[in-house]
């Protein structure tokens, strides 16, 4: 059987829909994208304090003790949520996360196997795929904020390869403070404002 052709006013009803559906899921996900932003800019804050102390050379363990477990609570609470809402997930949705998964695992691996192949270009290539995962986002809810958020951790992480490296850490935080911090502040305040309205 042939599908009905839909009227150009249906189609765009159609995309906004999936649209709206997008934003839901991702106020929803606030929270944890706040966290992550605040997990980031402690864990940067605490190691360049612990590069002036007497374990300055155990320094970079604050990156294993705060990234480890919150990649294990993201993948928790995104297999959580997904069994919650049984509904059927667009592939967009799909296309989003697996482009999250990557690079949060691109990031574990550059991070914690590969740290010494990078040099000075690093936080660099620790943190550009975030953005282009972030920007993939904010493109897909349609928040020109966002991409804002997403330009400027993107001209952060470029910056990081003009400074000594000492203040890398520095550039980490930052950059978690545009590409998660902000935008999950955002989104949580989203999602009060339309759950108690």
């Amino acid at each position: 059987m042939m599908q009905p052709i839909m009227t150009p006013q249906e189609s765009l009803d159609v995309i906004k829909k999936i649209i709206d559906v997008r934003r839901i899921q991702y106020e929803n996900n606030g929270r944890i994208i706040f966290m992550w932003g605040a997990v980031v800019m402690a864990a940067g804050i605490i190691q360049f304090v612990l590069t002036e102390s007497p374990l300055s050379r155990y320094s970079w363990t604050i990156w294993l003790f705060t990234m480890v477990p919150m990649f294990i609570y993201s993948f928790i609470e995104g297999g959580r949520n997904a069994r919650k809402n049984r509904r059927k997930i667009h592939s967009g949705d799909n296309i989003i996360k697996l482009a999250w998964l990557m690079t949060g695992i691109m990031a574990m691996l550059n991070g914690f196997i590969f740290p010494d192949r990078f040099g000075i270009g690093f936080t660099t290539v620790m943190y550009l795929p975030f953005c282009v995962a972030a920007l993939v986002t904010a493109l897909s809810l349609q928040r020109l904020l966002f991409v804002g958020y997403v330009v400027l951790s993107t001209f952060v992480a470029y910056t990081a390869l003009f400074i000594p490296f000492y203040y890398h850490s520095l550039v980490a935080a930052l950059i978690g403070f545009f590409l998660f911090f902000l935008p999950g502040l955002t989104l949580m305040r989203d999602y009060r404002k339309r759950t108690y309205v």
